[in-house]
């Protein structure tokens, strides 16, 4: 039941999303207030590639072996997720594997966002 998630860390994966190619999962979620598909997601990172592990299952038992190809993005403070399909539990291994990936983005060291 998806109450039983709420507060949990854990791997979410939204169809609508995936469709569009720009999104796969959450890493290290905190899921708010669960409805019917839709949730509210706290301290949230998309994962929009990975590497080291063959499916999202595996992402949230074991982690990544290979942290430094995978590409994470930075956190957000909310995310509300349409159209959920998965949410799977995360084990606290792969909690700590998936906390190591570095933070990707396109803007360079010192550079900001005006």
């Amino acid at each position: 039941m998806i109450a039983n998630l709420i507060d949990k860390i854990v791997l979410v994966r939204s169809a609508y999303l995936v469709c569009y190619g720009t999104l796969i999962a959450y890493e290290h979620v905190t899921l708010k207030s669960p409805y019917v598909l839709n949730v509210t997601l706290g301290h949230s990172r998309r994962i929009l590639f990975w590497a080291g592990a063959a499916t999202i299952s595996e992402l949230a038992v074991s982690g990544t072996a290979k942290a430094g190809k995978c590409k994470f993005p930075a956190w957000v403070p909310e995310h509300v997720v349409i159209d959920v399909q998965e949410i799977i539990p995360m084990t606290p291994r792969a909690i700590k594997s998936l906390n190591a990936v570095p933070i990707w983005t396109e803007f360079k060291e010192g550079e900001q966002n005006e």
